[in-house]
């Protein structure tokens, strides 16, 4: 009989983690429309963490949460972002719901208050994200600079001028004493482009916004098919917020196509991003303050890797449409420049393939 009982409380158990499974499931594509009395609980779950721990996530009268942004001031300068996904253990997935919260790192003292083990019923999963750092290689990439590559995230058109340009990071092609007419080449030796504007990230303290570059196109080897963009509009700010008021669970999906030519997905989880980011290999003493960042949860284990920085990221639908400028990452969470700042800092008009 005890066996018997052992065997019937491990289907259940089995049964309860594949249920958790389509929970994620339709979190992801209904947000916050989501039925199930599950899916909803672990909305509210999330929420009343978010409210825990100082994120301002505000609870709503009705079943779900009434804004999914988190805005300034959030829990302490380790927390990063919270999600619902899948708890792991040891690096393994479960297969239980649960409300995933990214810390910079692990502390009893990870924000104004304790992280709970569970909250509304979920358990919770804290994981360490680490240091925020630009994603240039050293070797190798779809753009150069000296001594540097990346991606080249889109060919653009500017405001008052005919030529096309190639979009990338400024710590891709411009560090190290830039100047007007730097040649960029494809990373075998081959010119595409010479440098022609660019923004230097700032270490006094001020938020900076957009951390890009553009070189004006001279070589036919500047192909950008990658990005899948055909004159798309970019995301809005306000478009970008309603994305994640439908899903203030799991935020909205988003890819790249990274310096390998290889495409990795995510979802946005917060547009509101506030983190220093290690600039010293680029020449920059001191961490650089980025604000208003988009931050992306991988659909693997990490969404960014090196050698990504330049990548235009782009929504998941039948016409992508760009949403941000992929600039640094953490080993698990990619981060973005929204496009607005990128597309107003460098009078982009258009979007080409």
């Amino acid at each position: 009989m005890a066996k018997k009982a052992r065997k019937k409380a491990a289907a259940k158990k089995v049964s309860g983690k594949l249920s958790a499974k389509s929970v994620l499931a339709e979190i992801a594509e209904k947000g916050n429309e989501a039925e199930s009395t599950m899916a909803q609980q672990a909305l509210m779950a999330k929420a009343r963490l978010d409210e825990t721990l100082g994120l301002n996530s505000k609870m709503a009268g009705s079943r779900v949460p009434a804004s999914p942004m988190v805005v300034e001031p959030h829990g302490g300068p380790n927390i990063v972002a919270t999600s619902i996904g899948e708890k792991r253990t040891k690096g393994k997935p479960t297969g239980e719901a649960a409300v995933i919260v990214y810390v910079e790192k692990k502390s009893k003292n990870a924000g104004p208050a304790m992280i709970p083990k569970t909250i509304g019923g979920f358990p919770t999963d804290v994981v360490e994200v680490g240091e925020l750092r630009p994603l240039a290689s050293s070797c190798g990439g779809m753009v150069c600079g000296p001594t540097k590559c990346g991606t080249l995230g889109c060919i653009v058109k500017v405001k008052n001028r005919n030529d096309k340009y190639i979009l990338t990071n400024w710590h891709v092609v411009a560090f190290n004493h830039p100047f007007e007419g730097r040649p960029v080449d494809d990373g075998a030796g081959s010119q595409i482009g010479v440098l022609t504007d660019w923004v230097t990230p700032r270490s006094n303290g001020v938020g900076n916004i957009a951390d890009v570059a553009l070189a004006k196109v001279t070589g036919a080897a500047a192909n950008s098919s990658h990005c899948q963009v055909r004159n798309s509009s970019w995301l809005t700010k306000e478009e970008i917020a309603q994305r994640l008021a439908q899903n203030s669970g799991n935020g909205f999906p988003v890819r790249i196509v990274g310096q390998n030519y290889q495409p990795s997905t995510g979802r946005v989880i917060r547009m509101d991003g506030d983190r220093t980011v290690n600039y010293q290999p680029y020449g920059i003493p001191g961490l650089c303050r980025f604000v208003d960042m988009l931050i992306i949860k991988p659909d693997g284990n990490a969404f960014s890797d090196d050698g990504d920085s330049g990548s235009l990221v782009v929504t998941v639908e039948t016409q992508p449409r760009p949403v941000g400028l992929l600039f640094a990452g953490d080993g698990v969470l990619g981060y973005a420049n929204r496009i607005g700042h990128v597309v107003k800092t460098m009078d982009i008009v258009q979007f080409h393939a």
